[in-house]
């Protein structure tokens, strides 16, 4: 992966993209392989945390109530 990150042709094309994460700090990431002059595509922030949408996802889209988030919680079915 250290050849990748350091490619010079990767570079020049703007394929290398980096971001500050609130835990690990500064990442190095795939850039957007689509450029297009009028309609540039910055990364604008990381990506959401493993879990993060956990509760939005369960309660207001999948409409399950405060019982059956616990019982999947103490099933280890959830993620983060």
């Amino acid at each position: 992966m250290d050849h990748v990150w350091t490619d010079p042709q990767l570079i020049a094309r703007d394929m290398i993209v980096s971001y500050q994460d609130p835990r690990y700090g500064e990442v190095a990431s795939i850039g957007n392989p689509i450029h297009l002059e009028d309609s540039p595509v910055t990364v604008r922030r990381p990506p959401p945390e493993l879990g993060s949408d956990n509760e939005y996802v369960l309660t207001e889209l999948l409409g399950y109530g405060a019982e059956t988030i616990a019982d999947l919680g103490e099933a280890e079915a959830l993620w983060g």
